[in-house]
């Protein structure tokens, strides 16, 4: 102003104070993580798990994660609308879609589980490991080409949210685990492919 150059402090891990949607939603995203996913508080997550042990995810559990995480999101975000199951290009249905009106700006959440789930009679059904979280990836970036000839003026971001079910020692299909089987996971990152 008056060719007086006024610095501004950027206390956000964001490149603009003045377009902070996504350093909000990386803030929703991580007390999601912590508040709902962490400890199963959130009741429609709860509804993931085959019983209250947190072993094994029921059959089939991304539809319950996608509505927690879409319900979390609305109600944590101001100014947005979110979306379940958004379809691109007509045809492809994004996870959960959140977007800002007010400053043409979208996110693309791609939701994956890892570990095991059980079928309704208590047998095993399916297993996840590290490789979901590079088919999620893959999905997103083709969800992401997709937003861009449907939205080509929006400013859009993927997200992919891994929710790590994953517990050590399942060959023998136990009902109890120690701490150490349960929480064997929880600081190993996921490898994601370079090509």
């Amino acid at each position: 102003a008056n060719n007086v150059k006024i610095e501004i402090d950027n206390y956000f891990d964001c490149a603009s104070i003045f377009a902070l949607q996504y350093h909000y939603l990386k803030e929703a995203l991580l007390k999601y993580k912590e508040e709902k996913i962490r400890y199963s508080s959130c009741s429609r997550f709860k509804e993931c798990w085959f019983d209250d042990k947190q072993i094994y995810f029921k059959q089939q559990p991304e539809e319950k994660m996608q509505i927690s995480l879409k319900d979390y999101l609305g109600s944590s975000l101001r100014g947005v609308d979110v979306v379940r199951e958004y379809n691109l290009g007509a045809s492809k249905p994004v996870d959960v879609r959140v977007y800002w009106k007010e400053a043409n700006r979208a996110a693309l959440i791609e939701v994956k589980w890892l570990g095991q789930s059980k079928n309704q009679q208590g047998g095993l059904s399916t297993a996840y490991s590290n490789s979901r979280g590079n088919d999620g990836l893959d999905q997103l970036k083709e969800y992401m080409d997709l937003e861009k000839q449907d939205t080509p003026t929006c400013i859009t971001k993927g997200y992919l949210v891994i929710v790590d079910g994953r517990r050590r020692g399942l060959a023998e299909n136990p009902s109890v685990i120690n701490g150490t089987d349960g929480m064997h996971y929880k600081n190993q990152e996921i490898t994601f492919a370079t090509d």
